[in-house]
């Protein structure tokens, strides 16, 4: 635990200082802290992720870019005087107070990742499912960019990487920079992410409100999660999921930062680079521009659905109406700004976009995403009723169910601000940004759906700047607490605290996760995985069973491998094939079948030439639980030859036949 403290508080002081330093020649400085941790996480991130494109990555030039980058933030600071300071109206208590309370708060979405031990056994919380990712930040601090897949190989083809990685990327440079593991570095930056958007919304909140007050109702806000569980009580299971909707991967703040912080920092990025948008007024030219490409960038390189979809559309809509509303005076600089930050954004974005874009072809899907309405209403409601009363129950049930007092209390008080404010200035702008920011990607959740598996990640990821605007304006709304009717404030406490209860239930049960047989091989594998890399060079790809330790997760995934090994597999697994690999559905069916034919000690004719000649498997690992380990088809295959093995343990065999053509067909 005391390596991801530090690791936190390393990411936590160089990002904040490096993005302040910069943010804060841009915005009004009481904004700066707000913005500051997310927009130095992005600048530096996208900074070095293209030094790195042309310099090998190593702990040395990850570590002097770092300091160098926080040293000459440092100086920035220094030279703008007012920070090291008092200054009018600038209150130091209410930002230690947003700053504390981020770091926090943030500190929830730890025990989700975090390893939970009780003697000789280990338990993971659910969430630790999207985690396995951290095979991919491991990955990258080993061989750097562009990325090399780990999950898939195939001989004679490019393992690029289909996915968005920057945020893991961010995860590989501090898993260096603080000399610690991908896994740990994975804990560290994930809590970032959330003392990152936590200071967003806070310093958000109160500088709507113009209350330090607002910084607090935000945090209350953030805890709070969907209150289905309530209904499914009172109501009936079946009646409140089919009214209500099924329970899904969309959720409120914590949900959603646990599960999916890379989504989490992008929708950051995303209301931030609004914000810079609607404040040119105030730019200052070339700068503005760079550092609003360097957030654009930076929001779509970590989510395509939250810093590409819900961004580009939320733009178009937002882009017209500071033109007409906008000065006349300011319309030729609001143009110049964006027209510069869209050309550098681009050219950052290339590399990225062209594997994007290659990746698409592969698959054959088409578009990745379509038009289709979110699917609300259940078997309970009449099919006659069904088409007619879906699209409003996702606005009328969904939403206040999932999201209840950030919704309920955000929606009225962004109408009421709207309606107080003047047609022009700072704050009428910002105004009009964050009411595109929550009407666009309320409208993207409500009716698009990603097409590239089965879960719907557009529609659970793109409504993330909604959410979180509409935490800072809800919590805007009750910092004038006192002055609110009795009513108001009675309807306040009922919406309220429902949700927290259940966010505290939902921190309680990634603390108080069950334990099972599977916790201690978990254990035990992390030898396995030393023998493995002993074996195996990190640039060898290994296969292991996908379904190893499967009970470990929610969904079946090869958990010990992806946090563990250090090293990449020639095939990980399906639920890790979708979102990596990019290749027809079909195809990936027919290569999960073989694998699994293979561990389960039936490979068919060619199956284990087709892992050593086309999937480029060099090292195989079994294990007890694998029906190869009684059946062992590698033993008895002149393809491979056993290199190590512990009783009821493990075997690993190595691969070295030179070509395809040196041995007969297995």
């Amino acid at each position: 635990m005391i390596e991801v403290i530090a690791c936190f508080a390393l990411a936590a002081f160089c990002w904040t200082v490096i993005g302040v330093s910069v943010i804060s020649l841009i915005v009004p400085q009481r904004l700066a802290l707000a913005f500051g941790p997310s927009t130095g996480w992005a600048v530096h991130s996208i900074v070095t992720s293209i030094v790195f494109r042309w310099i090998e990555i190593g702990r040395l030039p990850v570590s002097l870019l770092l300091a160098l980058s926080t040293c000459a933030a440092l100086v920035l600071l220094r030279s703008q005087g007012p920070w090291f300071r008092p200054v009018r109206r600038f209150h130091w208590g209410a930002s230690v107070f947003v700053l504390l309370g981020s770091v926090g708060l943030g500190a929830a979405v730890v025990p989700a990742i975090y390893p939970h031990s009780q003697g000789d056994m280990v338990a993971l919380a659910g969430p630790i499912f999207d985690h396995s990712k951290v095979a991919l930040v491991n990955e990258i601090a080993q061989s750097g960019l562009p990325a090399v897949n780990p999950v898939f190989g195939e001989i004679g083809q490019p393992a690029t990487l289909s996915y968005y990685y920057l945020w893991h990327f961010s995860a590989a440079s501090m898993a260096l920079a603080a000399n610690v593991s991908g896994w740990t570095a994975d804990i560290a930056v994930s809590w970032f992410t959330a003392f990152a958007s936590l200071t967003l919304m806070m310093g958000l909140a109160a500088w709507l409100g113009r209350s330090a007050m607002a910084a607090a109702w935000a945090l209350v806000l953030a805890l709070t999660a969907s209150i289905r569980p309530f209904l499914a009580y009172i109501f009936g299971y079946i009646w409140a999921h089919d009214v209500t909707g099924w329970p899904s991967g969309f959720g409120a703040w914590m949900f959603q930062t646990t599960w999916a912080p890379q989504h989490v920092q992008s929708a950051a990025c995303t209301i931030i680079a609004l914000l810079i948008l609607g404040n040119v007024r105030g730019s200052r030219g070339v700068l503005t521009s760079l550092v609003l490409a360097l957030v654009v960038a930076a929001g779509f390189e970590s989510s395509s659905w939250v810093g590409g979809v819900t961004f580009a559309l939320t733009a178009v809509v937002l882009g017209p109406w500071l033109l007409v509303t906008t000065v006349p005076a300011v319309r030729l600089r609001l143009m110049a700004v964006a027209g510069v930050a869209a050309v550098l954004s681009f050219a950052m974005m290339f590399p990225f976009i062209t594997d994007q874009v290659t990746s698409l072809s592969a698959r054959g899907a088409g578009w990745p995403f379509e038009f289709s309405p979110a699917e609300i209403l259940g078997e309970s409601v009449a099919p006659e009723s069904y088409q007619l009363f879906n699209v409003p129950a996702f606005f009328l049930l969904f939403l206040p169910v999932e999201l209840c007092a950030i919704y309920l209390i955000g929606i009225p008080a962004l109408a009421k601000f709207r309606r107080k404010e003047a047609s022009s200035g700072a704050r009428a702008n910002g105004l009009r940004v964050l009411v595109c920011t929550v009407l666009v990607s309320l409208l993207v959740s409500a009716f698009l759906r990603s097409t590239l598996a089965p879960n719907n990640d557009l529609g659970w990821r793109g409504a993330l700047p909604a959410i979180m605007v509409l935490v800072s304006v809800a919590a805007a709304g009750l910092a004038s607490w006192r002055t609110l009717p009795p009513l108001s404030k009675a309807l306040a406490v009922a919406l309220i605290i429902p949700g927290v209860v259940q966010g505290w239930v939902q921190i309680q049960s990634n603390v108080a996760v069950p334990y099972n047989a599977a916790g201690r091989e978990f254990l035990l594998s992390s030898e396995m995985w030393k023998a493995v890399r002993q074996n195996a060079d990190r640039t060898e790809r290994i296969a292991s069973n996908p379904s190893f330790l499967a009970e470990m997760t929610p969904w079946p995934v090869n958990i010990s491998w992806a946090l563990l090994s250090k090293r990449r597999s020639c095939y990980a697994g399906g639920d890790l094939a979708v979102p990596f690999i990019a290749k027809p559905k079909p195809a990936l069916v027919e290569i999960d079948r073989l694998f699994a034919r293979v561990f389960a000690g039936h490979p068919e004719q060619g199956d284990l030439r087709d892992m050593v000649f086309k999937f480029d498997c060099r090292v195989v690992v079994v294990n007890p639980g694998d029906g190869a380990w009684s059946i062992d088809p590698f033993a008895r295959s002149p393809l491979f030859r056993l290199v190590d093995q512990r009783e009821n343990g493990w075997r690993i065999y190595r691969s070295d036949v030179s070509g395809p053509m040196s041995i007969p067909a297995q």
